[in-house]
């Protein structure tokens, strides 16, 4: 009798599936696909196990050894990069050293000091390689710092960047000259006391003035970011031309 009962529902069921819209059932029919689509992946790919053990494991070793051949690859893409991008500083430091009227020495960066109050190099040459205390650094981007102290095999650089870092500079545009201070806080460096009538403006690069005794005339320190007005002066914040977080090499001057 429950078998009769089951056999009419079933009959009944369909009855009523082949005399609804076109739209319901295709509806029926797309949700019945989507309901059955995970079980029926995993018992295919359950039966290829047992049908094909061999095929299936030679399948996963395949996939292994694509992942493992494509890591290797994108590792050899990134160190070809880097190494293309060494070479183009490299070429853009020989090219300064034969631009420079002066005696050079060049220096690998192998270390950084750096911190909220201090921005220091160690580079490789020291004073068995002829450096001396005071001699200005920079690169194919602009003026690096000055050697504040030397070992015997390496030398520590003070960052124009470093808070206690003071270099005579002038404004490109107005010729206006003061002192580049290393900022306290933030990424610009500070060229302070402008007057109050000065023209200058974002945008206006700042060399080197060769006043003092240190820094010689006309290497670049950076470009005027924004004026502030101080009340009675004005002060020029100025974005380092230099890159300190990508350096590798210096050159410093004899």
């Amino acid at each position: 009798m429950k078998k009769k009962s089951s056999l009419i529902i079933i009959i009944l069921f369909c009855l009523i599936l082949l005399n609804l819209p076109e739209k319901y059932t295709e509806k029926i029919r797309h949700s019945g696909i989507k309901f059955l689509r995970a079980p029926l992946a995993f018992f295919t790919n359950l039966s290829f196990f047992f049908l094909h053990p061999v095929d299936y494991r030679s399948i996963v070793q395949e996939n292994r050894l694509l992942n493992e051949e494509n890591i290797k690859l994108r590792l050899e893409n990134s160190q070809l990069n880097y190494f293309r991008q060494e070479n183009q500083q490299l070429r853009s430091i020989l090219g300064l050293k034969q631009q420079l009227p002066f005696s050079t020495l060049t220096a690998e960066v192998i270390g950084f000091d750096y911190s909220e109050n201090r921005r220091i190099l160690f580079v490789t040459s020291g004073g068995r390689e002829g450096m001396r205390k005071d001699m200005v650094c920079l690169n194919h981007q602009g003026l690096v710092g000055k050697v504040i102290e030397v070992g015997d095999n390496f030398s520590k650089v003070m960052c124009i960047n470093d808070p206690n870092s003071r270099v005579p500079g002038k404004i490109e545009d107005t010729q206006e000259g003061g002192l580049v201070y290393g900022p306290l806080k933030g990424k610009y460096l500070r060229m302070k006391f402008l007057p109050q009538e000065s023209k200058t403006h974002p945008g206006a690069r700042v060399f080197t003035s060769g006043w003092g005794s240190i820094y010689p005339k006309g290497i670049i320190i950076g470009i005027i970011r924004e004026i502030v007005n101080e009340g009675f002066y004005k002060t020029a914040l100025i974005k380092p031309a230099v890159d300190f977080s990508k350096l590798e090499t210096v050159i410093c001057i004899k």
